[in-house]
C-alpha cells in the first residue's frame, strides 16, 4: 500500500488522535490518526462529523492535515509560551493584566506611544522628577 491523501469525517476524537471514516464507500474507519498540535482543542475546533484532510502512510499510521472548510475558530490556546521576536501589523488588545519579564528590568525595552518607560520621567509638584518607571 502507498501513502495516500484522503477526506472524510471525523467518527471520534480521543485525546490527540481520531478514528476518520474516509469519503470513500469501500474504506472501512480508520486506525487512531494523529491530531496536530495546531488543530486540538478549542484551538482547531474538530468534532465528530467534520469533513477533514488526512494521510495514511504504509505501516497504517497517519495524521489530519487539514479541515475541508478551510476555517480555523481564531482561539490560541490559554497557556502558550513565544520564545522569541513576536511582531503583529494590527491592534493587540489585552482582556486581563500583561506581565513582562525582560534580563534588566521589567519595563527593559518597552514603549508606549513612542514614550520608553525605562527613561521616562515625572516632574513633581515642587519640580522634582520621579523615575524611571
Amino acid at each position: 500500500m502507498a501513502t495516500e491523501i484522503n477526506k472524510g469525517k471525523i467518527s471520534t476524537i480521543e485525546g490527540n488522535t481520531a478514528k476518520i471514516i474516509p469519503s470513500t464507500a469501500s474504506a472501512s474507519v480508520s486506525r487512531p490518526l494523529v491530531i496536530p498540535w495546531y488543530l486540538r482543542g478549542s484551538m482547531g475546533g474538530l468534532e465528530v462529523g467534520l469533513e477533514v484532510v488526512f494521510c495514511v502512510f504504509d505501516d497504517m499510521s497517519g495524521i489530519i492535515l487539514a479541515r475541508v472548510d478551510g476555517n480555523w475558530p481564531g482561539k490560541i490556546p490559554d497557556d502558550i509560551t513565544i520564545t522569541g521576536k513576536v511582531t503583529t501589523q494590527a491592534e493587540v488588545t489585552m482582556a486581563a493584566a500583561v506581565t513582562m519579564q525582560a534580563a534588566a528590568t521589567a519595563t527593559s525595552g518597552l514603549t508606549v506611544n513612542g514614550v520608553a518607560m525605562q527613561t521616562h520621567t515625572h516632574a513633581g509638584a515642587h519640580g522634582e522628577t520621579s523615575g524611571p518607571h
